[in-house]
């Protein structure tokens, strides 16, 4: 299956683990300090943080996924999987994947993080299923 993955960018993709390192950090100190009851909150933060920073990179991510048969998206919040012949229109426009199936069905991502290389990897797979329905570029 052709995929392609939006990117966080590296300081939002690694931005637990940053503050649980600085957190880290500060519980050591705070050792010196012999403040050992702050140290220990603050030794337990940076470890809770560093091990969902390095847990989030192994979650799914964003991405627009594509076979012969089907087209899935995962978003933010949904997960969807279309099958190309019950997709009516797909509009590329204005940093926007719009999907019609149906009546009154259909979606709508932003494509803003997607690299330009993988937009364009998107189109040129979408026109190979164009004879299935109408792709308007705008």
């Amino acid at each position: 299956m052709n995929r392609i993955e939006k990117s966080k960018g590296r300081l939002k993709s690694r931005a637990t683990l940053i503050a649980g390192s600085l957190f880290l950090i500060t519980g050591i100190l705070s050792i010196i300090d012999h403040s050992y009851l702050l140290a220990v909150l603050y030794i337990l933060l940076g470890a809770t943080g560093i091990f969902v920073g390095i847990n989030d990179r192994n979650i799914d991510k964003e991405f627009i996924a594509w076979n012969s048969d089907s087209l899935s998206i995962k978003d933010s919040s949904i997960h969807v999987e279309y099958a190309w012949d019950e997709i009516d229109e797909i509009y590329i426009d204005q940093g926007h994947l719009k999907i019609k199936s149906g009546r009154a069905n259909g979606i709508m991502i932003d494509l803003k993080d997607y690299s330009k290389n993988d937009l364009q990897t998107l189109n040129d797979q979408l026109l190979v299923h164009k004879e299935n329905f109408q792709i308007l570029n705008g």
